[in-house]
């Protein structure tokens, strides 16, 4: 029995399937752990991408909501309010997602902290300039703006913002260039991989040629 596998074993085609299996299997593992490096980067560029976006959504909403505010103010229309109203609704939700895509990074968890208190302290003037413009009239709502000092406030959030976003951009530099070499690395990979198959294909065909030779001579 043994003697008839020893003998199966040692036939051309067993001898020239195994070195092409193995440069094969070799190639297969070098590829799927390249691709697979290469899908996480990619997910940390959309990631990165979305914490980009997510911030200057909430910077938006809040423009939004002053340029509603005065608008409001000076007319006296309600309509003018909507995107105020819009952003105290959404305001919580869209501060939450970046919470949630930064949770891992206290740096960035420590800036949007301060940037959810000056969001906040932001709404809060917001609100008591309207309460007056609507309770007691536009000059009351004049003077509620010269004392709340809003371009202060909003200043500070657009140095926030953009600390945030330049952190985040800095960071996207750094995982598209991984994402470029991982993506010259698997086609490396490729290119490699089919030149060596076809290599070990000449190679073997050659040995199973000299093989085939030797006995038909002996």
């Amino acid at each position: 029995m043994w003697s008839s596998i020893y003998t199966v074993i040692r036939t051309p085609a067993v001898v020239s399937a195994a070195p092409l299996a193995l440069v094969v299997l070799f190639g297969g593992y070098l590829s799927y752990r390249y691709n697979m490096i290469l899908k996480d980067n990619r997910d940390l560029v959309v990631h990165t991408h979305e914490v980009i976006s997510s911030v200057e959504h909430a910077f938006s909403d809040i423009k939004d909501a002053e340029t509603g505010q005065r608008g409001f103010i000076i007319t006296g229309d309600a309509k003018y309010l909507e995107p105020y109203e819009r952003a105290v609704y959404i305001s919580p939700e869209s501060l939450g997602k970046v919470r949630r895509l930064v949770a891992d990074r206290a740096d960035q968890l420590d800036r949007l902290g301060d940037l959810e208190v000056a969001l906040r302290d932001k709404l809060n003037e917001l609100n008591a300039t309207i309460w007056a413009r609507r309770n007691k009239g536009f000059d009351a709502a004049r003077e509620a703006i010269a004392q709340a000092d809003g371009k202060a406030t909003m200043d500070r959030i657009r140095a926030i913002v953009a600390l945030m976003t330049s952190t985040e951009q800095g960071l996207l530099a750094d995982r598209t260039g991984r994402v470029a070499r991982d993506e010259r690395n698997v086609l490396l990979i490729a290119v490699l991989a089919a030149v060596a198959s076809m290599v070990t294909r000449i190679v073997v065909g050659f040995m199973v040629h000299r093989w085939r030779a030797d006995h038909e001579v002996a």
